[in-house]
């Protein structure tokens, strides 16, 4: 298993201004004092099995500043926990803005903290091995069990600009769209399974290739369409109907009831 050079690690250091890629977050990779406090991440995994893996990738190609971005420790955790959210195109986008608003050109004052992220990447953390191991070797490596993480830390993700997600009245309405749904589609007569009040969301996401709070705001009114559909064809909306009572509110008429005026 390779990894990647000095030389690549520089780069992504200068490309990244040193501040994590992730939106809204301000952490720094290395600290003044020189303590290594972000992480390299590859968007698609060095190993099989890993979050986001291309088996069509070279060794060489899963280890090029094209496949890395940095990350602090929180958010690395969150990017690979959920790849639903954070796939190949997410993560390449929110790397080509940090890179855009905080990148630098590569200098010598880039060498220690570059050399100082690749010696933590090549750190192997062993745990009950029976074995040996054989670290930065041409050999084989062996052991029973490397690097083992069990903390999985409950947060909230922070939509990237462009998308509905990002905008409070778009993203309002979106789940104005999908409660109502529930509301409606939890209570079919003839419903042989469980309910699934989650499923909407996936459906969602499955008809638009990522979580609906990453879809592009150009697309907004497709989603909204999507939903409405999908609201109308439950029973209790055709009921609602034929009485005359509307089964959710316009967007417009969700921002007249819902939204709060700016102070």
């Amino acid at each position: 298993m390779g990894s990647p050079t000095l030389a690549t690690i520089k780069k992504l250091f200068a490309l990244s201004g040193n501040q994590c890629a992730y939106p809204s977050c301000t952490a720094p990779i290395v600290e003044t004092s020189g303590l290594v406090s972000g992480e390299i991440c590859h968007i698609k995994a060095q190993r099989k099995g890993g979050p986001r893996f291309d088996s069509k990738q070279t060794e060489n190609e899963r280890h090029d500043v094209d496949n890395l971005l940095l990350l602090c420790r929180r958010h690395h955790v969150i990017v690979d926990s959920d790849t639903g959210t954070w796939t190949v195109d997410a993560l390449q986008q929110i790397r080509q803005i940090r890179e855009t608003y905080g990148g630098t050109l590569v200098s010598p004052a880039h060498d220690q903290p570059a050399a100082a992220l690749l010696r933590e990447f090549k750190q192997t953390v062993i745990v009950n091995n029976s074995g040996n191991v054989a670290v930065d070797s041409p050999g084989v490596i062996q052991g029973q069990t490397v690097n083992v993480r069990t903390s999985r830390p409950s947060v909230s993700v922070a939509a990237p600009a462009g998308t509905i997600g990002h905008n409070p009245d778009m993203a309002g309405y979106i789940e104005h769209l999908i409660k109502r749904y529930n509301e409606f589609a939890a209570k079919e007569p003839d419903r042989k399974t469980k309910f699934s009040y989650a499923a909407i969301s996936k459906n969602l996401s499955d008809k638009f290739g990522s979580k609906w709070q990453l879809v592009s705001a150009e697309r907004f009114e497709e989603a909204a369409d999507y939903l409405q559909a999908r609201i109308r064809r439950t029973r209790l909306a055709k009921i609602n109907k034929g009485k005359g009572q509307k089964a959710f509110s316009t967007f417009e008429e969700y921002l007249v009831k819902y939204r709060r005026e700016e102070p």
